[in-house]
């Protein structure tokens, strides 16, 4: 057996910093293209332009109380959820 689970846990520091920062962009913009709540709260947010930590700390917060709000305006999802609520599977 293999002291790591994979390559992932051995990259360079600052390679997997890059694509982690890459993958938060990436899935910022499926949120805002698919999930008219996201796309909402994110407003304003161009995802190329997620490029470091500091950007991805000056994404807008979502908080708990938002999301009650949401929900009942948005039954059942809030508007957050990236497809419709039918295609969900429980697991």
């Amino acid at each position: 057996m293999t002291e790591y689970y994979d390559a992932l846990e051995t990259r360079d520091p600052q390679a997997r910093q890059t694509q982690l920062i890459a993958a938060v962009a990436a899935q910022v913009d499926h949120a805002i293209k698919h999930a008219p709540a996201w796309g909402e709260i994110l407003a304003g947010v161009n995802p190329p332009d997620i490029t470091s930590p500091d950007a991805i700390a000056a994404l807008p917060l979502t908080h708990k109380s938002e999301l009650a709000e949401r929900q009942q305006a948005m039954p059942p999802f809030g508007g957050m959820a990236a497809c419709p609520g039918e295609q969900l599977k429980y697991l």
